[in-house]
């Protein structure tokens, strides 16, 4: 089997899961050693201290101390290093952004790892085709990502992902598994979540069956791919050793297919796949392996398997079906009808994904023309002039014969010469003959649009039967738009006038129309 063949059968998208190899490769970040030994030579220029912290481990180990040899290791460093970061201000080397997590009780030692390792974090220059590639990948061909490192590289080189950060959080979070990044060892953006001393993993070891059944559905459902691991390294043999206790035989040889674990093995650029054997306890996990130094191969291969939506579109509705489901409350991106009346069959029920303007567009071909004439007024339509010109101008114009137009065509972008042709460019065109006739002989009290609103208080019949008697030049189009403005805002009246009434409202919305936006 090759490597094309390998992904292609693939039930799903893939899981990546990532260890410090990882972050070496892109961001020349040091493994656990290396940054050990960075912290000791800060507390001793002793060329052989780190030595002396090893040895005081494994003596430590020996005489039955839990522990790996550098997570203890790392708990004698830590306690030197933050007796002496206390009592010698001059050893100090914190930076502004990060003192508060030293005030808030936080190890010294730790904050400052967090800060050195994010000052650090700058992408290997002939790395960066690959790192693009990882974000392309995020996209589509990608399910999500657990690592144990504590750097950003994840978050800042994929599009759009969750990050859950720490033990506890992952625990008692709701997980989706699409387009979402587990940091089961901590992370810099919170230095007292990064596990580095045996005191740690204690801790850690204590709740991991529980991370462990919260990713089994991952496991089980998900091709996992370790990049970055020697599969000896503590840090993935706890999630292992946890996983086959979990399992039985026949669910862990499931696994075959589904486990694949990266070999680098530096300057070989050809893909070399095989079979790999973990021991854990008394069982087996197999897994295929490949052995490369070119991961852009891996990553053009992982490219060819596609989710049919983006991965973070998929765990955005994930997660709004899981908040409907538990508050019975519609979300931003659901709007639920009554779905479960008996007349409806299951089979009738359909999911539409998309943009939301994207399905309302499709409604503007019902506009009322009461909404238009409001809009004109209000501007309270959640769409575009060129949308409103496009998809609600030809049928509406057509049942109505006369539209305010001017408002709508200043604002669009587009060119709509069949609305420009059908606009009012002249005040005497808007109103009939009766109007124009009796216009100089109409008596009113005050020839203003305050003056009529004014001498009829609150009869709306009066007021819009009125104002139209007026000449241009006698018109306020200030007057006119907080008159109209005021009267749209009552909830209900528009719609509880006469027919009559509202063809006036209609013919005072066409002179606001007119005279704001259209001489």
């Amino acid at each position: 089997m090759d490597l094309h063949s390998l992904v292609k059968d693939f039930s799903t998208t893939p899981f990546l899961f990532v260890g410090s190899g990882f972050s070496r490769r892109y961001y020349d970040l040091p493994d656990w050693e290396g940054l050990l030994k960075i912290f000791v030579q800060r507390l001793s220029g002793d060329e052989f201290a780190f030595n002396k912290y090893t040895s005081t481990a494994e003596s430590l180990i020996n005489s039955g101390r839990e522990g790996v040899r550098l997570a203890v290791a790392a708990g004698l460093v830590m306690q030197d290093f933050d007796k002496r970061w206390y009592e010698d201000p001059a050893f100090r080397q914190l930076k502004d952004d990060y003192k508060p997590f030293v005030k808030n009780g936080q190890s010294p030692f730790k904050v400052e790892i967090a800060q050195y390792i994010d000052e650090h974090s700058i992408p290997v220059e002939n790395m960066r085709d690959e790192l693009a590639k990882l974000k392309e990948l995020s996209n589509r061909s990608l399910a999500g990502i657990i690592t144990t490192n504590y750097d950003r590289l994840l978050e800042v080189e994929t599009e759009g992902y969750k990050t859950f950060v720490g033990q506890e959080e992952l625990i008692f979070s709701a997980l989706q598994g699409w387009a979402e990044i587990y940091k089961i060892h901590g992370s810099v953006t919170d230095p007292s979540t990064i596990l580095i001393t045996d005191k740690d993993y204690r801790e850690f070891k204590e709740f991991s069956p529980y991370l462990t059944a919260k990713l089994m559905t991952i496991f089980m459902e998900y091709p996992i791919i370790f990049m970055g691991y020697s599969l000896t390294d503590p840090n993935i043999r706890i999630i292992l050793e946890d996983l086959g206790k979990c399992l039985s035989k026949k669910n862990l040889e499931k696994l075959q297919s589904r486990f694949i674990y990266v070999e680098h093995k530096r300057g070989q650029q050809d893909v070399e796949l095989f079979e790999h054997t973990v021991s854990i306890g008394d069982d087996h996990i197999h897994m295929t392996g490949i052995r490369t130094d070119n991961f852009m191969a891996i990553y053009e291969a992982i490219s060819k398997k596609r989710a049919s939506l983006p991965a973070k579109v998929i765990r955005m509705f994930k997660q709004d079906f899981y908040t409907f489901a538990l508050t019975n409350e519609p979300t931003a991106r659901i709007r639920v009808a009554p779905i479960d009346d008996a007349r409806i069959d299951d089979e009738e029920l359909v999911l539409a994904l998309g943009k939301a303007s994207d399905f309302a567009l499709k409604g503007l071909s019902g506009l009322t023309s009461r909404e238009w004439y409001q809009h004109i007024v209000l501007h309270d339509l959640d769409f575009t002039a060129d949308d409103i010109l496009t998809c609600a101008f030809p049928a509406l114009y057509r049942a109505n014969n006369v539209l305010p137009l001017n408002m709508l065509i200043n604002e669009a972008t587009g060119d709509y010469p069949e609305c420009i042709e059908c606009r009012c460019t002249n005040f005497d065109d808007i109103i009939h003959g009766g109007y124009k006739k009796y216009r100089d002989r109409r008596h009113i009290p005050v020839r203003s649009v305050k003056g009529i609103i004014e001498t009829f208080q609150n009869d709306t019949h009066k007021i819009i039967y009125e104002i139209p008697y007026l000449n241009e030049s006698e018109i306020d189009v200030n007057e006119l738009e907080e008159y109209l403005v005021g009267l749209f805002r009552q909830k209900g009246l528009y719609d509880s006038l006469s027919s009559n009434d509202r063809s006036d409202v209609n013919r005072l919305v066409r002179i606001f129309d007119y005279l704001k936006y259209g001489r």
